[in-house]
């Protein structure tokens, strides 16, 4: 199968610099977001400019001294009741050799506006959205080929930096689709992991995709995970909060959260 290289920044275009050199005084972000289907049948979105240079940049500060070997799951469900059991085992495994760290939910009023602009982009719950996970990826560390699973009917990765020129890996591919995704810094790339019309849900296995290893620089990103469930813990949203401010970025304050723990 060809491949096809999906680069947010040639898909804008002369947008792009025109994004990149138009932002809004009060929010930080580009006055032009625009989110650019490249595939209908699998639903796949690219949201390029979708967090802010600033914001990446808090996220990465935010886990300093706190990335862990990234784990991979030992269990497979075969239906609700055995999900329900939450048996899942975590495990170091040779297929996955990058670095994570889970963040807290709202762990920052910044992390907090990330987790609602989130639920806008996909239309669901913030309360389904597993804690964010950061990755890191650097020269030769990979994530081999694996699925989400059929209990997260969506998936929003960001990158959150730009690798070296002439770095052409690093990328986030898709081999049953052909699809090559560029890390760009602040673009999210969504997908359904699960068949649509389907009764019950069912994996959709085109959606295997594999972390491959950058050559030169360091990869960072985020994992957003929608569970079928509410993983999140009910308590009340600061009073101060607008969800109608999701998108707002206000960038004098992205550097006075010092790092914590993740």
């Amino acid at each position: 199968r060809e491949v096809v290289v999906v680069d947010s920044k040639e898909l804008l275009g002369d947008d792009d610099d025109a994004a990149l050199q138009s932002y809004d005084a009060e929010t930080g972000l580009p006055r032009m977001i625009r989110a650019l289907v490249v595939s209908k049948d699998p639903r796949m979105t690219v949201v390029p400019h979708f967090f802010s240079e600033p914001e990446c940049e808090h996220l990465i500060k935010l886990v300093e001294g706190f990335w862990m070997p990234s784990l991979v799951g030992q269990a497979t469900y075969s239906s609700d009741e055995e999900y329900s059991k939450g048996d899942l085992q975590n495990a170091l495994s040779s297929t996955r050799t990058s670095w994570s760290c889970m963040m807290r939910y709202s762990q920052t009023s910044v992390v907090e506006r990330l987790e609602h602009r989130l639920s806008a982009l996909t239309g669901l719950p913030t309360d389904n959205l597993e804690r964010m996970n950061m990755v890191r990826y650097a020269p030769g560390e990979l994530f081999n080929e694996h699925h989400d699973g059929k209990f997260r009917p969506t998936t929003v990765f960001v990158y959150l930096n730009d690798l070296p020129e002439g770095d052409d890996q690093g990328d986030t591919f898709f081999p049953y689709l052909g699809f090559s995704f560029r890390p760009r810094r602040g673009t999210a790339v969504m997908w359904s992991n699960v068949e649509e019309g389907a009764a019950q849900a069912q994996e959709d296995s085109r959606m295997l995709h594999a972390g491959r290893a950058p050559r030169k620089g360091v990869k960072y990103g985020v994992n957003c995970f929608f569970n079928v469930r509410r993983m999140r813990q009910v308590h009340p949203m600061a009073s101060s909060f607008d969800p109608q401010q999701a998108a707002v970025v206000n960038v004098t304050e992205l550097s006075r959260h010092p790092a914590a723990s993740g």
